[in-house]
């Protein structure tokens, strides 16, 4: 059975998008395909089981049949070091983690496994990233951002503390690569990588599209109320613009798939960005959505209108600025609804990832 172990050097290297599409990829490659992430975040409830969202999304992606309390038999929050400093309850947890594996496992021709992040996070559990590959048996796949400098500096250091583990690393990934990168990592960083016994896989562009959250995310992050176009609240945000000038000076910073954010009492910024949208033929001026602050909601009448131009409003009780903060900080997902995102997901890994040569190498 081929085993691949995915990490990454930090936070939004695009783990979650990569192990998409590699699961879609390699799912084209053999019978059967399985998934595990072993340690995770206690994002979601499932039924008595906290469960990390990571798990729930390529259970339903791909239609797993699985117990999802094995394809994540460990989850951790803030209180979790407590529990761990024990020295038999790490020896309990690597064994519900290698039995949990051996199930999921059974009679599968591949499994993918989705590590955290950074060869050494989960050491003060006793339970690093290199631990568990080691303990599972997979080859290691490193993900990192684009650039040449830091990134590889980081890959450098993971790369050594998993082969010091006795981990074989078959590659490296960069993601989210800006096009005047692209070149120099080819050029420098692919034989850069084969210095240090490891070898380049696969080059992702950035893509706006991927990085951007949906209206469906926006209100989430908020904990906002749906108060029009809840059928479009796939709508992705292309940039953010906070309404706090007047209709005339705000409608200069209008564009396609804005997100606008205002004070709800602003029905005449409101009407301009209804305006704006209905120009033009509509579909060309379209805002992504309107956050609406402070808990005001606008007249009825405006809010129908709304409705009817098919625009997502969503209500929110914070101000303005706390909505903007929030916003800018939140972690943009992958949601099993978001279907056009998961096919380009498919698409980015299709075409800059070398699949073929990363699965001989299995």
């Amino acid at each position: 059975m081929k085993k691949l172990y995915i990490t990454s050097t930090k936070q939004g290297d695009g783990k979650t998008m990569v192990t998409l599409g590699l699961m879609k990829a390699f799912s084209e490659r053999v019978k059967k395909i399985g998934f595990m992430k072993p340690v995770g975040l206690s994002d979601l409830k499932v039924a008595d089981y906290s469960v990390d969202q990571d798990a729930a999304l390529i259970e339903r992606v791909f239609n797993l049949h699985a117990n999802i309390k094995d394809m994540n038999p460990v989850t951790i929050d803030r209180d979790s070091i407590d529990l761990f400093t024990d020295s038999v309850k790490r020896e309990e947890t690597i064994q519900e983690i290698t039995e949990s594996f051996n199930k999921i496992s059974e009679g599968c021709d591949m499994m993918l496994i989705k590590g955290m992040v950074g060869a050494a996070c989960g050491a003060v559990y006793g339970l690093s990233n290199a631990v568990v590959a080691k303990k599972l048996g997979g080859k290691v796949l490193i993900l990192t951002s684009g650039g040449i400098g830091h990134p590889l500096d980081e890959v450098v250091l993971n790369l050594k503390y998993f082969q010091s583990h006795g981990l074989e690393v078959v590659g490296v990934i960069f993601n989210k690569a800006f096009p005047q990168e692209i070149d120099k990592l080819r050029t420098f960083g692919g034989p850069f990588l084969e210095q240090q016994g490891t070898r380049l896989l696969g080059i992702i562009p950035y893509s706006k599209p991927l990085a951007s959250p949906t209206m469906r995310e926006i209100g989430e992050c908020i904990n906002g109320k749906v108060l029009a176009g809840e059928q479009h609240l796939g709508n992705h945000v292309g940039r953010i613009l906070v309404g706090a000038m007047t209709p005339a000076y705000s409608e200069k910073y209008f564009e396609n798939n804005c997100l606008l954010i205002t004070g709800g009492d602003r029905s005449d910024v409101v009407l301009a960005a209804l305006a704006y949208s209905m120009l033009g033929g509509g579909k060309a001026r379209r805002f992504a959505g309107l956050v609406l602050t402070c808990g005001v909601e606008p007249p009825e009448t405006l809010l129908e209108m709304l409705r009817r131009a098919d625009i997502p409003v969503i209500g929110a009780q914070q101000d303005s600025y706390t909505v903007v903060s929030g916003i800018t900080q939140m972690q943009v997902r992958i949601s099993p609804a978001d279907k056009q995102k998961i096919a380009s997901v498919y698409d980015a890994v299709r075409r800059h990832v070398e699949v073929e040569e990363m699965f001989g190498l299995l």
